[in-house]
């Protein structure tokens, strides 16, 4: 019997987040690191906040020099399975927002919001 991933309960793990219960003062270093096309981001946040990033990225946590650094992390399937399509509807909801912040009531931007919807319906995977 051939059992599919779904059936086994097996996910795709397509985003990553780190959620920061500690405070940025208890502790030094620790930086979560995100390597992506062009730089490197070293991150550490207030306690509460969350970073989520692409699952396939290259990341790390920077050495903890003194304190104690205490985070949740996980993994979430998105409904688009396809990381391309993800990259596009994300950057296509960026500049839709930017836009809309320019002109909140023209008709192009309200029209680029059903096409980003139209394509998020498409490549979701419900």
């Amino acid at each position: 019997m051939d059992l599919s991933s779904a059936q086994l309960g097996w996910m795709r793990c397509d985003l990553a987040a780190t959620l920061f219960l500690s405070k940025r003062q208890d502790y030094e270093g620790g930086e979560l690191s995100i390597e992506d096309r062009f730089n490197i981001s070293k991150i550490k946040l207030p306690a509460g906040d969350m970073m989520v990033y692409p699952a396939c990225t290259r990341h790390w946590v920077e050495p903890v020099a003194n304190g104690s650094r205490i985070v949740s992390y996980f993994w979430i399937q998105s409904l688009v399975s396809d990381e391309r399509q993800r990259q596009l509807l994300y950057d296509f909801d960026n500049v839709i927002m930017e836009l809309s912040s320019c002109a909140p009531a023209r008709k192009s931007s309200k029209q680029l919001l059903g096409v980003y919807h139209n394509l998020l319906r498409m490549w979701s995977a419900t």
